[in-house]
This record gives structure tokens, sequence and C-alpha cells, in this order.
């Protein structure tokens, strides 16, 4: 056990260092483990696949920044976070198709649903002025229902530099938006997120 995790330390240096042909060496020693963890959760094999390759392609891109001491549990916890985040996702696009359906028990119009589609569009037209990280934060919050704790674990920050970002980012809606815009955003985001 302790050879595995220092051949693994020694994988992790040389991949810091850009070199490829390790890093195939450690997707090659975790992949099928991670496939097979995946899977007997999600039981999607092709959604799996992808999970494992995000995974393996976000540590390749974060190689200089990453400091993992364990790459064995670094990379299973790395998987139980995109599995969660799916499911989450398959809940969020339910609780999205509930409440089309209940807009549309309402009786709204086909027009009415095209303005909150542009709506939408608007406001995310404005938070895309935001640094991409405060963007990427409001996001995961509001839109993928992720907890600030889950937000600051995912993405190696602390939960106040999450809540200060979110809180940036509202302030930029406030200003930004026409007051009676700004109400049916409070609503949406109420109701439907």
């Amino acid at each position: 056990m302790v050879l595995d995790e220092r051949a693994d330390h020694d994988l992790l240096i040389d991949i810091r260092n850009d070199d490829k042909s390790s890093f195939q060496e450690l997707f090659e020693r975790y992949w099928e483990m991670l496939f097979r963890f995946c899977n007997s959760i999600l039981e999607d094999e092709d959604h799996c696949q992808d999970i494992i390759q995000e995974i393996f392609t976000d540590l390749w891109q974060r190689r200089r920044i990453l400091h993992i001491k364990n790459v064995k549990a670094f990379l299973f916890q790395a998987v139980r976070n995109k599995v969660a985040k799916h499911i989450r996702h398959i809940k969020l696009k339910r609780k999205h198709l509930e409440a089309i359906a209940k807009l549309s028990e309402v009786g709204l119009s086909a027009d009415t649903i095209y303005e909150l589609k542009e709506l939408e569009h608007t406001i995310d037209e404005h938070l895309k002025i935001l640094p991409s990280r405060c963007y990427r934060i409001f996001r995961l919050s509001r839109f993928e229902n992720y907890s600030n704790k889950e937000i600051a674990q995912q993405l190696d920050i602390s939960i106040r530099t999450v809540e200060t970002q979110i809180s940036r980012a509202t302030k930029l809606l406030r200003a930004s938006l026409k007051p009676e815009l700004l109400v049916i955003v409070v609503l949406l985001f109420y109701y439907f997120f």
C-alpha cells in the first residue's frame, strides 16, 4: 500500500512537469476502478465514462496547482462529487419540468414562456460581465443548487469567499436590472431555483 502511494506520488511529480506518459500511467492505473465505483451508483455506463474523463481532464488542466497527498482518495472523492452533482442536476431538471408544468397549468402563453426564457438569457448576459470565478460560483449556487460548502470544497476555497462572490453577483444584478425585472428574478429564484 505504501509503495503504491509512493509510486502515485512520483507520478504526480512527473505529471506536474508535463509528463504525459506518467499521466497515461495514472489514468490506466485508476480508470477501471473509478468506473466500477461510479457505475455501481449511477448504473449508466456512458455517463460514468464521461465523469471519469472529466476528472482526469481536470486533473491534467490543474496539475500545477493541485496539492494531492493521496491520489486514490482524491480521485474517489472527485467521483463522489461528480456523481452527487449529476444526481442534483437530474433532480433540478425534474424540478424545472414540474415548474414548467405548473406554469402551463396556470395558462401561460407561448409568448410568456418565451419572455421568461429571454429573461433568463438577460440575467445570464448580466452575469457574464463578472469575473469568471464569481460567475461560476453564482451559477453553481443559484442554477445548479450547490450549497456554499459544496462549492467551497469543489473549488478549494473558503465558504466565506463563496458567500462574498455570491453577494457580489447579487449586487451586480440589483444594480443592472430594471426594478420590475429584479422582482421577477427574485420570484424565479425563490420558486424555481
